[in-house]
């Protein structure tokens, strides 16, 4: 795909299906009794929400003006005393109740506009030329506002507050770009067509106000804020002032139950409404773009999305060099070739060429390919969205342009556009908050970056072999002993260097990485760190049940160990053929190669505590993310438990500080390590607000910095794996000279 297609005087819309049938778009069987399901459950939320609502405002009347301020015949100490302990805590009580149930109704929920970018008629008259006659073509109302933004999706979104309930809500289209680098014209067509299919579609209002419902109790339920800091400050005050505090917390426990209640309930059956508008919305698009746009452009969605990713992951990278491009989707094009080399598919995100005949036509989705899906998901699976869009089979013409030229009158225009999202990905993706970014050419930049892919990948004659693991060095003084005691014949040695890379490693390691995870599975089962919901769990290839778990672990145990010793043997071959012949070639390449083996087992250790300590602050964040309590009850734990970490990084530290970096492929010179795992050094040892970092910046930072340096380490570790092997490549030409001599 080019990076600025070239403007033609072709019309920009693609050709619509020649023949449709009037009933294709109708509405599904059982669609109209999903949606009065979706109405019953507003209708009992609306219900309850109201009554607790009024109830609280009954309250705070009734504290305040039925309530005696003083009961009758009494003075003095008593009257203070109930002033203080009953009429007080009473208004008190009914006030923050009265608050708890309708602070929601005065916020205002907004997107995140820092990522969004409004397009304007007058500045791209041609999108909005096509937005119009695809809202004429499928019946639907024209959007209020069109936003793009950088990533793979478009979809439909609104504005909402409380009023949504009661009032309609005019819908915004949002385009993402990244949608529009990976599909054509016609695709483009079909994937808008799906989003004004949900326009046209009244049961959208009731999408609205579930959305408007769930943001209501979300708040409630699941929300932790002022309120409840509030609250807890009370609970703190002496217990004949608090005992209210404590009964309102049992009863704002007791509503949030009820209104989690009605949460799932009603989200239950709006997922199925949702469903069934995605498969209505799916026969719009059909109706005006043909099945096979539609299914075309669902195909290119994940390898778009995770080319997107790679993207994002090789310009952090190139800006960690002062790197930085002015055209991010250049990028997002070439890392999609990238993963379509590494995964040895050249059709990966390129659908196969359309038979002649749509008798011949293959499935583009298969069941057994699936994604898991659950009962929460509002999209159905793909291959059901196929089946949905090719029953019946709907011919169009296909129009291969990129959509990119609706986007501007001329070169220089989608030229701006795309660097206008690419400053903002900096900005806001990335977070590089520099001023001024020096950006760049992006063929420059991506010279850079496809260097230093070839320096991270492994030649596919090694068969995944080296892929995603360590090597086993922890006897390499051992192997080095074994070899000069009992220096086994080279030429048998080579041999089995080269049964080994013969042998296809890649399911081999696949298994290895399942057991892996089984085994972590059933060993926090079998120490009671987790326990599965239904008291069974899967590992190989059955189900257990908990009581078995420490049975199932030692089984695990013994097949991860089978496949390590067979992996260490490997790499004992490999490493002690390539040290007799260097000991042959020279001793300065026997050095050389000891040198980088040693310098490999000292990163792997780095590597492993970075990882450990990265992972321990992940499971923190998942707990903080998921859990609304979690921080407020295990506060004081979760600072310490972070200072502990920031304590045993100084020595992992003070090591990286000290070492060298061995000259590597793609690395310029030798830099000091820490130049390399962290550029920016660490957060000090404890937060100190009069050095203006206060704690929970200290977190931020010191979070930052531990999950860039696994990310670092690890890059240089594969970096000093692939310049291994090129060495010992290099031992082996050399002593195949000398032998030939």
């Amino acid at each position: 795909m080019p990076a600025t297609p070239n403007v033609s005087q072709k019309p920009y819309y693609p050709p619509s299906p020649p023949v449709v049938p009037d009933n294709l778009t109708a509405l599904p069987r059982g669609y109209i009794g999903r949606a009065l399901l979706v109405l019953m459950c507003l209708y009992l939320f609306v219900l309850v929400y109201l009554g607790l609502a009024a109830g609280s405002a009954y309250l705070v009347y009734w504290s305040v003006w039925k309530l005696p301020w003083a009961p009758e015949g009494t003075r003095g100490r008593a009257a203070a005393g109930y002033f203080f302990f009953v009429k007080i805590p009473a208004m008190l009580a009914s006030g923050m109740l009265c608050l708890f149930l309708v602070k929601g109704l005065f916020t205002r929920s907004r997107r995140d506009r820092d990522m969004l970018m409004e397009l304007r008629a007058e500045e791209h008259p041609r999108l909005f030329a096509f937005l119009r006659k695809l809202c004429q073509e499928v019946a639907a109302p024209f959007p209020k506002r069109v936003f793009v933004t950088y990533d793979v999706n478009a979809a439909v979104f609104y504005n909402s507050s409380a009023l949504g309930l009661f009032l309609p809500v005019r819908k915004n289209l949002l385009i993402g770009l990244g949608l529009v680098n990976v599909v054509n014209l016609s695709e483009f067509k079909a994937a808008l067509a799906h989003e004004f299919g949900h326009f046209s579609q009244r049961t959208m209002k009731l999408g609205s106000c579930v959305y408007t419902m769930n943001r209501l109790i979300v708040d409630m339920v699941f929300e932790r804020d002022w309120w409840d800091d509030l609250l807890d400050q009370w609970k703190g005050w002496d217990l004949r002032i608090s005992w209210l505090a404590y009964v309102l917390a049992a009863f704002t426990w007791m509503v949030r139950k009820i209104l989690m209640g009605i949460f799932l309930l009603s989200n239950l059956a709006e997922r199925g409404l949702s469903r069934a508008m995605e498969f209505h919305a799916d026969k719009v698009a059909v109706a005006a773009a043909g099945s096979e746009a539609l299914v075309r452009c669902l195909y290119k969605l994940h390898p778009g999305s995770e080319a997107l990713q790679r993207a994002l992951s090789d310009l952090y990278w190139a800006s960690e060099r002062k790197l930085y491009s002015r055209d991010f989707y250049y990028h997002h094009s070439r890392a999609l070739e990238h993963l379509s080399k590494e995964k040895n598919d050249p059709n990966y995100g390129v659908p196969p060429p359309l038979p002649k005949d749509p008798g011949q036509r293959q499935p583009l989705f298969k069941p057994e390919e699936r994604q898991d899906t659950n009962i929460w998901d509002t999209h159905p699976p793909d291959y059901l969205r196929e089946q949905n869009a090719c029953n019946p089979y709907i011919v169009a013409e296909q129009d291969e342009r990129s959509p990119w030229l609706l986007f501007g009158r001329t070169d220089e225009d989608i030229r701006r556009l795309r660097e206008k999202m690419t400053l903002r990905v900096y900005r806001h993706i990335l977070e590089i908050r520099e001023k001024q970014l020096p950006l760049q050419a992006p063929e420059t930049v991506q010279q850079e970056i496809d260097a230093e892919h070839e320096a991270l990948t492994f030649d596919p004659k090694y068969q995944g072999l080296y892929e995603n693991r360590y090597l086993f060095l922890e006897h390499l003084e051992d192997w080095m002993q074994e070899a000069d005691a009992n220096p086994t014949s080279v030429g048998q040695l080579r041999e089995r260097v080269r049964e080994i890379y013969s042998r296809d490693w890649r399911p081999v390691m696949k298994r290895w990485g399942e057991l892996l995870e089984e085994r972590q599975t059933a060993q926090a089962i079998a120490e009671g760190r987790e326990r599965p919901e239904e008291g069974r769990f899967s590992a190989l290839g059955t189900t257990w049940p908990v009581a078995k778990a420490e049975q199932v672990f030692r089984k695990l145990e013994s097949e991860v160990q089978t496949i390590e010793n067979q992996i260490r043997e490997a790499d004992k071959a490999i490493f002690q053929a390539h040290y007799l012949m260097a000991k042959e070639v020279s001793q300065q390449a026997r050095d050389a190669l000891v040198k980088y083996y040693q310098w490999a087992r000292r990163l792997e250790d780095w590597c492993t505590k970075l990882k450990r300590h990265a992972e321990l602050m992940d499971m923190i964040g998942h707990l903080i993310s998921s859990d609304a309590d979690f921080a407020r009850q295990e506060g004081a734990n979760i600072v310490e438990t972070f200072l502990g970490i920031r304590r045993d990084l100084d020595p992992i530290y003070m090591e990286i500080m000290q070492a060298q970096v061995p000259k590597l492929m793609g690395l310029q010179d030798q830099p000091r390590a820490s130049a390399v795992i962290l550029p920016q050094g660490l957060v000090p040892r404890e937060p100190d607000e009069n050095r203006g970092l206060p704690l929970g910046e200290w977190l931020e930072k010191m979070w930052q910095q531990l999950s860039g340096a696994r990310t670092r380490s690890h890059r240089l570790y594969v970096r000093t794996l692939t310049t291994i092997l090129a060495i010992e490549e290099e031992i082996e030409r050399r002593w195949q000279r000398r032998q030939s001599r």
